[in-house]
């Protein structure tokens, strides 16, 4: 073997070393974060005495309050009105049945990215039971 075929020859086998490092690295085994499938809201649904729906588009705000009275589910902001039960129902057990999965935005900068922080989101679901809330939001 000549000089330069050995200098070659070294090179690749330093060039595969680091590969497989790299390899390695990538696909090692790590904590994925928290624990999936538990639930992700912590009320019951059949304790909500008030659902609080907000939504932000271009500075604007709107918002809608529903709220349970013993006539059941009731539009306070607009005089009283009637909502229909079945789909306030509905909505509270679709909520109830979400599960966490992995974390999307990990940091404050990521989640006002994709507009689930506390002061920049999309939309804000608050869901009141007593004097206990749970908030969901969605980007």
């Amino acid at each position: 073997m000549t000089m330069m075929n050995s200098k070659r020859l070294s090179l690749l086998w330093i060039v595969l070393l680091v590969q497989l490092l790299l390899v390695l690295l990538v696909w090692w085994p790590r904590r994925q974060g928290p624990v999936t499938g538990q639930p992700l809201l912590n009320v019951s649904t059949d304790a909500v005495t008030q659902v609080l729906l907000e939504r932000t588009q271009d500075d604007k705000s709107v918002s809608m309050t529903l709220t349970h009275t013993s006539a059941g589910w009731q539009l306070p902001d607009e005089s009283d009105f009637s909502a229909d039960t079945s789909r306030v129902i509905e909505l509270l057990s679709k909520l109830s049945s979400l599960k966490t999965g992995l974390p999307v935005a990990v940091t404050e900068e990521a989640a006002k990215r994709f507009h689930v922080a506390r002061d920049v989101f999309a939309t804000r679901v608050t869901l009141s039971a007593g004097s206990h809330q749970s908030v969901l939001y969605v980007g």
